[in-house]
């Protein structure tokens, strides 16, 4: 029960964080969607931006587990985005591969 509550709320913080994203990116303020999506990549993978762009997706899955995963390749994707539309295509590329 304990669990499947807190996948529930994990769930819904990070499809919340999402939306977010994306109507940022929609509004046309893709910085601020990009500083968003970095904080709840953050948040997701327990350690900041700089640090989890030089893991490699093995290791992640080492240490995490498996929805936290699932929420952060959703973050990533949805940072990826953000930071395409913020013209950061490098950026927006490493997070797109670390995503799939």
């Amino acid at each position: 029960m304990f669990r499947r509550d807190y996948l529930e709320r994990l769930i819904e913080q990070f499809a919340a964080v999402l939306s977010r994203v994306v109507a940022l990116v929609r509004e046309g303020r893709p910085e601020e969607a990009l500083r968003e999506a970095d904080r709840a990549i953050a948040s997701a993978a327990g350690m900041p931006w700089p640090m989890l762009e030089r893991l490699e997706s093995a290791t992640l899955f080492r240490l995490l587990d498996r929805e936290r995963v699932r929420v952060l390749a959703d973050l990533l994707a949805a940072g990826a985005a953000a930071a395409g539309a913020a013209g950061a295509a490098a950026g927006a590329g490493r997070a797109s591969t670390m995503s799939a």
